[in-house]
């Protein structure tokens, strides 16, 4: 039985959807339905049973039935200051959940985010051991959990227990199933509704210097399932594409499929100094380990 934190979420909800192409539905979900509207994501996946996030570990005791967990649940929207809340959510239950996987030795996969990275230098290609600069809370949060798991696995007893984590740093990721993230969905999904609504496509200005790594969701699910199936390899591992692109020619592209306007409109100034200009990940880590996921480029997707 596999675990999916985050199961009506963004990335968990495709994940179940291509397990369950693969055969796979004893699945058991954790998530906040707070927000209703998630549950449309998994309308027509079948799973065996939903906890909340709130009392799963008071209710869930069954931990030799689960084969494998794969942590997606988070608050990960990047304009979230509740402190408090977020490291509740992001870095509390994180730890218990990685406490029950280690004691249980259940194979644990979990999200990370690339947002730890903050602002680096143009036309850099970012490695898993580039220096670390969390711009938001959110990605502060990313980052304790990537530093508790990064101790554990450089401690000399680590390669002697039989247990195997791997922390996914994403990119950009767009695709099926974001709308609910209404203002935090990915410019691709944005762009692509304001096309479709109202024949305009709204950007910042200088959106021709901003550049991001964006990664369909199809192709960053089939890259975990690859990781998650190949036990040997635990680690921190980037999933993105390694070849960005700006957010005006993404416009483009997207305005030359509907036939829609490109409008620009003022920068916010509140997000001048919290906001990645560049992003690129660099994918040697995740190669050296061997997983071969073909990631398709924005144009591929839209075409």
């Amino acid at each position: 039985m596999f675990l999916v934190t985050g199961g009506y979420g963004f990335i968990g909800s495709n994940l179940i959807y291509t397990l369950n192409n693969r055969g796979i539905t004893d699945i058991i979900v954790v998530d906040d339905l707070s927000d209703g509207s998630k549950m449309l994501n998994l309308a027509n996946c079948e799973y065996s049973e939903y906890y909340d996030v709130d009392s799963f570990f008071n209710e869930f005791n069954n931990w030799d039935r689960i084969t494998y967990i794969f942590h997606e649940g988070a608050i990960s929207s990047t304009r979230e200051y509740d402190g408090k809340l977020i490291m509740k959510r992001n870095y509390e239950f994180s730890n218990k959940l990685f406490a029950k996987s280690f004691a249980n030795k259940i194979p644990f996969q979990y999200a990370s985010s690339a947002s730890v990275y903050g602002s680096v230098p143009k036309d850099f290609s970012i490695p898993e051991t580039a220096p670390t600069q969390p711009q938001t809370p959110y990605a502060a949060s990313k980052l304790l959990f990537d530093k508790k798991i990064l101790k554990l696995m450089s401690a000399e007893y680590f390669n002697r227990v039989e247990f195997n984590i791997q922390g996914l740093r994403y990119f950009n990721v767009y695709g099926k199933n974001e709308e609910h993230k209404l203002d935090q969905a990915s410019p691709i999904t944005k762009f692509t509704k304001q096309a479709k609504d109202t024949g305009k496509i709204k950007i910042f200005e200088g959106s021709e210097n901003i550049f991001r790594d964006f990664v369909c969701v199809d192709d960053v699910v089939q890259a975990k399932l690859e990781l998650a199936f190949n036990r040997m390899n635990s680690g921190i591992f980037n999933v993105g594409t390694g070849n960005p692109i700006s957010f005006l020619e993404v416009a483009k592209l997207i305005a030359r499929k509907y036939n829609a306007n490109i409008e620009t409109i003022p920068f916010p100034s509140e997000y001048k100094e919290k906001y990645q200009y560049w992003t690129c990940a660099s994918l040697n880590k995740l190669r050296e380990a061997g997983i071969g996921t073909y990631f398709r480029s924005v144009d591929e997707f839209l075409n």
